[in-house]
């Protein structure tokens, strides 16, 4: 059965390895990450000790440095995008094993039969989680190897826990104790949370799963057991990880949070994102990264929302009505579905709200309770029709799968369906226009951001972006207007003073430029580029023992920034240290053997160093 599942898991996503990598998110995470360019261990130690775009997911980065290693960066190669989404599938090829031991766990725990039997209905559960289309955004999108790695971490601590509270079948030796499943359980609970901060909803998905199985049963003493074993680990993880939420919070600060709603509003808000979920998870059509379901649309409609929700909930109310012994599981499972999605719900903001509150990606745990409804219908219910109706749902949804995944092969075709579902989208008219970008059609580019624009004036990543179309065609004084005003939005992002600092420099407004290249480091001291550009700008200026402090940085963040060497060797040249200048010129040649400059200025060295007049005793 588990060969079955990995086999239909990889034919549904394999052709992902074919695809590019997006200009979505994955270039500040992944191929522009300037950790990885090239990779050392000092670039990996920093995700350890400092969020990146503002999240803390050191884990996530790690495993990405790894996936980077085997792509050759610590050669100087650039990340080879194969690697990465082959590692999505993996990452998610492990899930879908452990979301099947879970379900054969839980149905073994609570419903009679033979073995057999029971295995085949968690495999129809767990097919169900591996193919069903809102899972092709996280396991076709190399950042959502982030989803991925949090939830398979997540799903084996909830195996785990299971395991510690469930005895083995008579006949069957226990491998571990309870308790050593319970450390293995809260191992892979805290890694979850290293690779991404929505894991703290675990210890609630645990409660669920064990008052809702072990709700009625006493151990010797009669106390009941969900209220001492079932409930007491994740009692202790919820408070460990109470401070990780908060420094989460921190770090996303008010800045990100433009799409934030009154409180009161959030239950409307919680309740729309739940029947949308629902809708597409029966009728998963037009499925995109961006749904424009924002908190201030919703309750602009707030009355059309709620159609889709309350046709789903009857669906689900009569399909419980007509099928009792089906009645626990169900609750169950959608118990399950609905904590999953607690943290991304709409109850709390979130920065992604500012394009909606539900995304396909934040399904991925909560996958886990329409696996266990899928699982249970059978066990429930046995009988070769209810059987053959699950396999051809579960084909059906694997074929759409198969088609959703071509959405995601590179920047435009994303674009392109990002625009089909939500016309209106923002998020899609920008990587439309960064996919045009990047092909030289700057004039086209330009009109795309245009159109994000109109709809959202304070899109400050769209006033970045046209800013660099703008300047390729030669209009830097509209480009200096969308920097400004990307970082006049920005707040603590760096990306855009880095640009207006470039842009000022250009145009010979050094002092300008320093102060945006200060902001810049301000908000992100760690990026190398940033401490080379102000480095040149302060040599420029006769600051050389400024400059050299930043050049000397940006070699310890890069040792391997050829053209840093560079500039370093200028810069002692001015000093006359005439030793050093050589050590840096020959190092940036041995980096870059066509850099001209640093050519030219070991020449240079050499035949002064020639011509000073021997010392001697």
């Amino acid at each position: 059965m588990p060969v079955l599942l990995v086999l239909a898991t990889v034919v549904v996503f394999l052709p992902a390895c074919a695809h590019d990598f997006t200009l979505y998110d994955d270039p500040a995470n992944v191929f522009e990450n300037p950790a990885f360019r090239p990779l050392s261990w000092s670039g990996v130690a920093r995700f350890w000790r400092h969020p990146v775009i503002h999240h803390l997911s050191p884990l996530t980065f790690t495993f990405w440095s790894f996936e980077a290693w085997l792509s050759g960066c610590a050669a100087g190669r650039a990340p080879d995008p194969r690697i990465f989404h082959a590692g999505n599938i993996i990452l998610h090829v492990l899930a879908v094993l452990v979301v099947f031991a879970v379900l054969k766990l839980l149905l073994r725990k609570g419903v009679p039969g033979s073995g057999p039997a029971l295995a085949v209905s968690a495999a129809c559960g767990a097919l169900l989680f591996a193919v069903h289309p809102v899972q092709v955004e996280s396991v076709a999108w190399v950042t959502g190897g982030k989803d991925l790695l949090s939830g398979l971490l997540s799903l084996v601590a909830l195996w785990q826990y299971l395991r510690a509270l469930a005895p083995e079948p008579a006949g069957r030796a226990r491998r571990f104790s309870a308790g050593a499943h319970s450390v293995i359980a809260s191992v892979a609970f805290a890694l979850a949370v290293l690779a991404k901060p929505t894991a703290v909803v675990v210890p609630i998905l645990a409660a669920v799963l064990g008052i809702g199985l072990f709700r009625g049963q006493s151990k010797s003493g009669g106390r009941p057991l969900w209220r001492t074993r079932a409930i007491l680990l994740p009692a202790l993880w919820l408070l460990c990880v109470v401070p990780w939420a908060l420094l989460t919070k921190h770090t996303q600060r008010s800045e990100l949070l433009r799409a934030v709603a009154p409180v009161w509003t959030r239950p409307l808000i919680f309740v729309d994102t739940l029947g949308f979920y629902l809708y597409k998870l029966t009728c998963p059509f037009f499925l995109g990264p961006d749904y424009g379901r924002a908190p201030n649309r919703v309750l602009a409609h707030a009355g059309t929302s709620l159609v889709p929700a309350a046709l789903v909930v009857l669906g689900f109310v009569l399909l419980v009505r007509a099928w009792p012994a089906s009645r626990r599981w169900a609750c169950l499972a959608a118990a399950l579905f609905v904590a999953g999605l607690l943290p991304v719900s709409g109850l709390t903001a979130f920065a992604f709200q500012v394009f909606s509150t539900p995304t396909d990606r934040y399904l991925y745990v909560a996958m886990l309770g329409p696996a266990l409804a899928c699982a249970a219908l059978p066990a429930c219910r046995r009988g070769r029709v209810v059987r053959t109706s699950v396999v051809l749902l579960c084909l059906f949804y694997g074929v759409r799968s198969a088609v959703q995944t071509r959405h995601w092969h590179n920047t435009e075709t994303l674009a392109r369906n990002a625009l089909a579902v939500n016309p209106a989208s923002t998020l899609a008219h920008n990587l439309m226009g960064d996919a045009q970008r990047a092909r030289g059609e700057f004039a086209a580019a330009v009109s795309q951001y245009s159109a994000a624009l109109r709809l959202d004036p304070h899109y400050r990543e769209v006033h970045n972006d046209i800013g660099l179309a703008l300047e390729r065609l030669g209009k830097s004084e509209q480009a200096l207007f969308h920097y400004s005003e990307a970082a006049r939005l920005s707040g603590p992002i760096a990306g855009s003073y880095k640009n207006l600092g470039r842009l000022l420099q250009a145009r010979g407004r050094p002092l300008e430029s320093i102060a945006s290249y200060s902001e810049a480091l301000k908000r992100d001291p760690w990026d190398p580029y940033t401490h080379n550009n102000i480095g040149n700008v302060l040599r420029t200026q006769d600051r050389v023992e400024e400059s050299i402090r930043h050049y000397r940085i940006a070699l310890r963040l890069a040792p391997d920034l050829a053209k840093t060497h560079t500039n370093l060797g200028m810069a002692y040249g001015r000093l006359r240290q005439l030793a050093a200048a050589a050590t840096h010129f020959s190092r940036a040649l041995a980096l870059d053997p066509t850099i001209e400059e640093a050519r030219r200025g070991l020449d240079l060295v050499r035949r002064l160093r020639a011509e000073q007049p021997a010392t001697g005793p």
